[in-house]
Protein backbone atom coordinates (compact mmCIF):
# COMPACT_ATOMS: atom_id res chain seq x y z
CA UNK A 1 0.00 0.00 0.00
CA UNK A 2 1.68 2.70 -1.06
CA UNK A 3 0.24 5.47 1.83
CA UNK A 4 0.35 2.98 5.10
CA UNK A 5 0.38 4.66 7.92
CA UNK A 6 4.19 2.35 9.17
CA UNK A 7 5.43 4.80 6.50
CA UNK A 8 6.61 8.23 7.54
CA UNK A 9 4.05 10.85 5.03
CA UNK A 10 4.80 14.76 4.16
CA UNK A 11 1.85 16.70 3.34
CA UNK A 12 2.46 19.74 1.11
CA UNK A 13 0.08 22.39 0.35
CA UNK A 14 0.50 24.38 -3.02
CA UNK A 15 2.22 27.56 -1.64
CA UNK A 16 4.89 25.32 -0.56
CA UNK A 17 5.32 23.23 -3.31
CA UNK A 18 5.87 26.33 -5.67
CA UNK A 19 9.02 27.39 -2.97
CA UNK A 20 11.76 26.18 -5.02
CA UNK A 21 13.77 25.61 -1.54
CA UNK A 22 11.50 22.55 -1.35
CA UNK A 23 13.24 20.37 -4.06
CA UNK A 24 16.84 20.51 -2.83
CA UNK A 25 15.86 19.30 0.70
CA UNK A 26 14.18 16.57 -0.76
CA UNK A 27 16.56 16.12 -3.54
CA UNK A 28 19.46 15.64 -0.46
CA UNK A 29 17.59 13.50 1.08
CA UNK A 30 15.97 15.57 4.27
CA UNK A 31 13.10 13.85 3.91
CA UNK A 32 12.33 10.56 3.06
CA UNK A 33 9.30 8.53 2.67
CA UNK A 34 5.67 9.66 0.64
CA UNK A 35 4.63 12.86 -0.49
CA UNK A 36 1.65 13.75 -0.27
CA UNK A 37 0.97 16.76 -2.67
CA UNK A 38 -2.21 19.52 -2.98
CA UNK A 39 -1.58 21.90 -5.98
CA UNK A 40 -5.02 23.99 -5.41
CA UNK A 41 -4.53 26.56 -3.15
CA UNK A 42 -6.53 26.28 0.05
CA UNK A 43 -9.71 28.04 0.63
CA UNK A 44 -8.26 29.73 3.62
CA UNK A 45 -5.02 29.92 3.06
CA UNK A 46 -4.53 31.32 -0.35
CA UNK A 47 -1.22 33.01 -1.23
CA UNK A 48 -0.72 36.70 -2.06
CA UNK A 49 0.85 39.06 -4.67
CA UNK A 50 1.32 35.73 -7.07
CA UNK A 51 1.64 35.80 -10.58
CA UNK A 52 -0.93 33.47 -11.40
CA UNK A 53 0.52 31.67 -14.88
CA UNK A 54 3.79 31.90 -13.16
CA UNK A 55 2.65 30.06 -10.15
CA UNK A 56 0.92 27.34 -11.58
CA UNK A 57 4.15 26.86 -13.67
CA UNK A 58 6.63 26.36 -10.56
CA UNK A 59 4.17 24.11 -9.37
CA UNK A 60 3.94 21.55 -12.12
CA UNK A 61 7.40 21.91 -12.79
CA UNK A 62 8.56 21.03 -9.03
CA UNK A 63 5.92 18.68 -8.46
CA UNK A 64 7.86 16.64 -11.48
CA UNK A 65 11.19 17.41 -9.82
CA UNK A 66 9.46 15.83 -6.46
CA UNK A 67 8.45 13.05 -8.64
CA UNK A 68 11.57 12.40 -10.20
CA UNK A 69 13.76 12.30 -7.08
CA UNK A 70 10.97 10.57 -5.16
CA UNK A 71 11.36 7.48 -7.67
CA UNK A 72 7.72 8.04 -8.25
CA UNK A 73 6.40 8.27 -4.46
CA UNK A 74 3.91 10.84 -4.68
CA UNK A 75 0.14 10.93 -4.57
CA UNK A 76 -0.93 13.96 -5.76
CA UNK A 77 -4.77 15.51 -4.52
CA UNK A 78 -5.80 17.89 -7.62
CA UNK A 79 -9.46 18.41 -5.81
CA UNK A 80 -9.88 22.12 -4.56
CA UNK A 81 -9.69 21.83 -0.20
CA UNK A 82 -10.55 23.73 2.48
CA UNK A 83 -8.48 24.37 5.21
CA UNK A 84 -10.59 21.68 7.47
CA UNK A 85 -10.49 18.92 4.37
CA UNK A 86 -6.41 19.90 4.20
CA UNK A 87 -5.90 18.99 8.30
CA UNK A 88 -8.14 15.98 7.29
CA UNK A 89 -5.96 14.59 4.75
CA UNK A 90 -3.16 14.86 7.70
CA UNK A 91 -4.39 13.01 10.36
CA UNK A 92 -5.85 10.14 8.06
CA UNK A 93 -2.10 9.45 6.79
CA UNK A 94 -0.58 10.43 10.21
CA UNK A 95 1.47 13.32 8.03
CA UNK A 96 4.22 16.05 8.92
CA UNK A 97 2.55 19.07 7.22
CA UNK A 98 5.43 20.92 5.69
CA UNK A 99 4.75 24.86 4.88
CA UNK A 100 6.92 27.71 3.70
CA UNK A 101 6.88 30.03 6.61
CA UNK A 102 5.14 30.62 9.82
CA UNK A 103 2.11 32.91 8.34
CA UNK A 104 1.08 30.11 6.54
CA UNK A 105 1.29 27.57 9.71
CA UNK A 106 -0.82 30.27 11.54
CA UNK A 107 -3.35 30.18 9.21
CA UNK A 108 -3.54 26.24 9.02
CA UNK A 109 -3.68 26.28 12.59
CA UNK A 110 -0.47 26.76 14.89
CA UNK A 111 -2.99 25.68 18.06
CA UNK A 112 -3.23 22.19 16.30
CA UNK A 113 0.36 20.94 16.64
CA UNK A 114 -0.97 20.65 20.31
CA UNK A 115 -3.48 18.21 19.06
CA UNK A 116 -0.35 15.87 17.53
CA UNK A 117 -0.65 17.10 14.35
CA UNK A 118 2.97 17.97 13.32
CA UNK A 119 4.48 20.83 11.35
CA UNK A 120 8.16 21.50 9.59
CA UNK A 121 8.67 25.47 8.23
CA UNK A 122 10.93 25.92 5.57
CA UNK A 123 12.08 29.21 7.14
CA UNK A 124 13.34 27.43 10.23
CA UNK A 125 15.07 25.08 8.48
CA UNK A 126 16.69 27.87 6.21
CA UNK A 127 17.39 30.31 9.17
CA UNK A 128 19.61 27.64 10.81
CA UNK A 129 21.60 26.10 7.51
CA UNK A 130 22.57 29.87 6.00
CA UNK A 131 25.66 31.24 6.32
CA UNK A 132 25.18 34.81 7.85
CA UNK A 133 27.13 36.67 4.69
CA UNK A 134 28.45 39.76 6.83
CA UNK A 135 29.88 42.38 5.40
CA UNK A 136 32.96 41.54 3.93
CA UNK A 137 31.72 38.27 2.82
CA UNK A 138 33.25 36.92 -0.40
CA UNK A 139 31.99 34.58 -3.11
CA UNK A 140 31.07 34.31 -6.50
CA UNK A 141 28.09 34.58 -8.01
CA UNK A 142 26.11 34.14 -11.19
CA UNK A 143 24.17 37.43 -12.41
CA UNK A 144 21.17 36.27 -14.15
CA UNK A 145 19.31 39.39 -14.86
CA UNK A 146 19.49 43.23 -14.21
CA UNK A 147 18.15 45.21 -11.66
CA UNK A 148 15.80 48.19 -10.96
CA UNK A 149 18.57 50.77 -10.95
CA UNK A 150 20.71 50.47 -14.36
CA UNK A 151 23.85 49.12 -13.03
CA UNK A 152 22.57 46.67 -10.64
CA UNK A 153 22.92 43.31 -11.76
CA UNK A 154 20.91 40.37 -9.63
CA UNK A 155 22.04 36.88 -8.57
CA UNK A 156 20.86 33.79 -6.66
CA UNK A 157 22.57 31.81 -3.78
CA UNK A 158 21.31 28.36 -3.19
CA UNK A 159 17.34 28.48 -1.10
CA UNK A 160 17.15 31.59 -3.70
CA UNK A 161 18.81 34.35 -1.53
CA UNK A 162 18.93 37.27 -3.81
CA UNK A 163 21.75 39.21 -4.24
CA UNK A 164 21.85 42.72 -5.92
CA UNK A 165 25.40 43.66 -6.92
CA UNK A 166 25.75 47.27 -7.60
CA UNK A 167 27.70 47.56 -10.63
CA UNK A 168 26.87 44.40 -11.88
CA UNK A 169 24.24 45.08 -14.69
CA UNK A 170 27.68 44.56 -17.33
CA UNK A 171 28.21 41.09 -16.35
CA UNK A 172 24.74 39.56 -17.41
CA UNK A 173 24.85 35.92 -17.40
CA UNK A 174 28.67 35.94 -16.08
CA UNK A 175 30.50 34.87 -13.03
CA UNK A 176 31.17 37.67 -10.56
CA UNK A 177 33.12 37.95 -7.68
CA UNK A 178 31.43 39.93 -5.54
CA UNK A 179 31.75 41.44 -1.53
CA UNK A 180 28.94 41.49 0.99
CA UNK A 181 28.14 45.61 1.64
CA UNK A 182 25.42 44.60 3.71
CA UNK A 183 22.04 42.43 4.09
CA UNK A 184 18.29 43.05 5.07
CA UNK A 185 15.64 40.87 6.35
CA UNK A 186 12.67 40.86 4.33
CA UNK A 187 9.44 39.10 3.86
CA UNK A 188 10.32 36.93 1.34
CA UNK A 189 13.71 35.91 3.05
CA UNK A 190 17.34 37.96 3.30
CA UNK A 191 18.21 40.47 0.70
CA UNK A 192 22.15 40.89 0.54
CA UNK A 193 23.46 43.95 -1.30
CA UNK A 194 26.93 43.46 -2.78
CA UNK A 195 29.29 44.93 -5.44
CA UNK A 196 32.08 42.91 -7.69
CA UNK A 197 35.42 42.44 -5.86
CA UNK A 198 37.35 43.51 -8.52
CA UNK A 199 36.78 46.42 -10.62
CA UNK A 200 37.98 47.00 -14.48
CA UNK A 201 40.59 49.77 -14.88
CA UNK A 202 39.65 51.85 -17.84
Amino acid sequence: MLFGRKVKTYLIDAQTISDGRIVPLIEKGLFQGRFLLVPRPIYEVIPSNNNEEAYTTRIKENIERIGKFTQGKIKINKKPLRRNDFLKLAKKYNATIIVSDNETKALLGTELTQKGIKFIVLNEIYDILKPDYLPGTEFKLVVTKKGKEQDEGIGYLDGGIKVVVTGGAKALGKELEVVVQGSIETNVGKLIFAKPKYVEVK
